[in-house]
């Protein structure tokens, strides 16, 4: 289990701590309302009162969306998600006067599984900076439940931008390999046919190199059939997951 610290308006300090992956303690928690699917739970860690989300991601995925989903907020606005309200909209950070900081433990929900994390917000902070050094805050838990569902959200959309990135930058790879292979059918194509008027004057290398260019010809047409299946997954693979984007925002 890893613990993190968001401080308010902090964008340094949280990137480095997320970075470093500095350990925590071990999570010993009672679950005081059991959630379902990405829905945010009352409950304890380690004897403190907190809220809890499982995530259908990796923790490092999560890690890396939580990153991002408090870097967003200092972007332009045009640039932000309207499926989600960025971290420092929420009325969790807007009701946070003493400027504490956000204490998350993330870790792995199962075990026996990569593609599940938990994420546990403490609600009893303390201030260790400015006018309020030396007193504890208390976050409101239907605020910090809020939060982390709005969190369960920010994270989704975070991922599947990452993965159309990524899918997209496969098909480009997949398209010039497919062209390039193209090209080299065509190229192979026209020598074959150059080839074959040789062989029509009973020229002897003409056959041998029609054999080699034959292989070669076959060989390429795999190859481009290939790499234009792999791009056609991957085009699927980008509308899918743009879809799935859109049904977010309905």
């Amino acid at each position: 289990m890893r613990r993190y610290f968001l401080s308010f308006g902090m964008i340094i300090a949280a990137v480095c701590v997320f970075a470093q992956g500095q350990k925590g303690p071990s999570a010993s928690f009672e679950v005081i309302k059991k959630s379902k699917g990405a829905s945010a739970s009352l409950t304890t860690l380690n004897n403190q009162p907190a809220v809890m989300v499982v995530l259908p991601y990796a923790p490092a995925t999560v890690l890396r969306a939580m990153e991002e989903y408090e870097i967003n907020c200092y972007r332009s606005e045009k640039k932000q998600s309207d499926a989600y309200v960025a971290f420092d909209k929420t009325a969790l950070m807007q009701n946070n006067k003493k400027g504490a900081p956000l204490i998350f433990n993330v870790g792995s929900a199962d075990p026996q599984r990569e593609d599940q994390s938990i994420v546990y917000l403490l609600l009893n902070t303390p201030v260790d900076k400015g006018d309020y050094a030396g007193s504890v805050h208390k976050y409101d838990a239907n605020e910090a439940l809020a939060y982390l569902e709005n969190l369960a959200v920010a994270v989704q959309v975070i991922n599947i931008d990452h993965q159309i990135k990524a899918n997209m930058a496969k098909l480009k790879k997949e398209e010039k390999l497919q062209e390039r292979y193209a090209k080299r059918c065509d190229r192979l194509s026209d020598e074959k046919k150059e080839n074959e008027e040789k062989i029509a004057q009973n020229k002897p290398s003409a056959v041998k190199r029609d054999q080699r260019l034959e292989l070669r010809l076959t060989e390429s047409q795999s190859e481009l059939a290939l790499h234009k299946t792999t791009a056609e997954k991957k085009r699927a693979d980008v509308t899918n997951l743009t879809n799935q984007k859109k049904s977010i925002y309905r």
